[in-house]
């Protein structure tokens, strides 16, 4: 079972490094950008009796975008602003069965709308760039969430940054 569970865990983390869009095209789509949103996904709600907060999240991101010099929308102002700019993040936390083993996956992705050059009268909504992370430990540990989270942050700051240099 150890070796099951370590081949799903092993399988986890490099779909996740697969989906990574950090490039030059998702970069270049943050082009521009005055103000974005921020968008905590919901989570299970089990993960709050272990001290993970939606709130504290959603605090952590807008307060390093905003330290960053990134202005955050209110959530009210995000559907008045030009192609929906939004940060969203999403935390999924599986236990493996028969072990103490957490499997955890963090994601931000920036979504927008954008036009469909086959239907320019058309707009979706869609992801241009994202980062994720995955870990696994023996329980769910709020700090490990915040610092990881931290960490994609960072790098959507820097993302930003480069295409929008003061």
């Amino acid at each position: 079972m150890k070796i099951l569970s370590a081949f799903f865990a092993g399988i986890v983390l490099w779909c996740g490094a697969a989906l990574a869009q950090d490039s030059g095209d998702g970069r270049s789509s943050l082009r521009g950008l005055k103000a974005i949103g921020v968008s905590v996904g919901d989570f299970d709600p089990s993960l709050e009796c272990e001290g993970i907060q939606k709130s504290q999240l959603q605090s952590d991101v807008e307060e390093r975008l905003s330290k960053a010099g990134i202005k955050v929308l209110a959530k009210e102002d995000l559907p008045k602003t030009p192609g929906n700019p939004r940060l969203q993040v999403s935390l999924s936390v599986m236990k493996l069965d028969s072990q103490s083993l957490h499997v955890y996956r963090i994601s931000i992705e920036f979504v927008q709308d954008v036009v469909l050059r086959r239907n320019p009268g058309q707009t979706c909504p869609a992801v241009t760039w994202g980062v994720s992370v995955e870990g696994t430990g023996e329980s769910v540990d709020m700090q490990r969430i915040r610092t990881s989270l931290t960490g994609l942050v960072d790098r959507f700051i820097s993302a930003y940054q480069s295409v929008n240099p003061n």
